[in-house]
């Protein structure tokens, strides 16, 4: 039988786990506001002016949202991918319950990045999205119990950290589209020809390939596995099927509006 033990900090105890995400998104919250009023904006494109009125159309906010965002995802996709090709998982207790400080650091990290994300939406008009709202809502529920119940372990690797190689390229593309780049220029080169398509590549492989199979489909037989020799918190197991389709079903959804975009640019 599996025992699973609530636990309120890291590393045996040293390090508490809300005062340390709330300390981290109160520096994400501090840098962006930085980014915002010291460092210059670029031209933002007409559809994002908030003053319509105003003749040069400035969105320190968007820029600094992208600025912070990307930051992120490359520590996370860092981590993630020298965990992942490096751990090798032997049974699916492992996989569920094995104590990995790597996972448990980008657990923490994604889970302070929800949070200030969720907050930020609030104050940036393109972002008050009830998807976005609810993505952020369950990635940061799933975080967290992942964190206070010691779950996840192996999978906490993939959709915390290896998943977010895509996000790298999301980023240039989005800051492309809020200032858009001048044809034939590097940036828009950088945008277009080198992150465009490796954004599709990398979502199609991590997003849709590996998160259907063989990783929501081994976390199906793990969490089922798991509820049988586990007695205690099996809620937390229960959240983790409830949530991980709809967020796979999620993902096929925005490779549908993808694909729909390249359709377009291509007709």
């Amino acid at each position: 039988m599996v025992t699973v033990r609530k636990q309120d900090n890291l590393q045996n105890g040293d390090i508490p786990i809300l005062p340390t995400v709330l300390i981290g998104a109160g520096m994400m919250h501090a840098t962006f506001l930085f980014l915002q009023t010291r460092v210059p904006s670029w031209k933002a494109a007409k559809e994002f002016c908030i003053h319509a009125a105003t003749e040069d159309c400035l969105r320190p906010d968007l820029m600094a949202f992208q600025c912070i965002s990307g930051m992120v995802f490359v520590v996370c996709a860092v981590l993630g991918i020298y965990a992942w090709y490096g751990t090798r998982s032997c049974h699916s207790q492992q996989r569920l319950f094995a104590k990995l400080p790597v996972a448990q650091w980008l657990t923490l990290w994604n889970l302070t990045y929800q949070i200030w994300d969720f907050g930020i939406s609030f104050v940036i008009p393109e972002f008050k999205q009830p998807i976005l709202f609810a993505h952020h809502a369950a990635a940061a529920t799933v975080a967290y119990a992942a964190l206070r119940y010691n779950m996840l372990g192996y999978y906490a690797i993939f959709f915390m950290g290896l998943s977010e190689v895509s996000s790298i390229f999301l980023v240039v593309i989005d800051l492309g589209r809020y200032i858009p780049p001048e044809p034939g220029t590097l940036y828009d080169t950088f945008v277009n020809q080198v992150c465009a398509p490796l954004f599709v590549v990398t979502f199609f492989y991590y997003r849709v390939i590996l998160w259907w199979y063989p990783i929501t489909v081994n976390l199906l037989k793990d969490v089922s596995d798991g509820l049988k020799k586990s007695k205690t918190s099996q809620w937390v197991m229960y959240l983790l099927l409830l949530l991980d389709v709809p967020m796979g079903f999620l993902q096929l959804y925005w490779m549908a509006l993808i694909v729909q975009t390249l359709h377009a640019q291509m007709s």
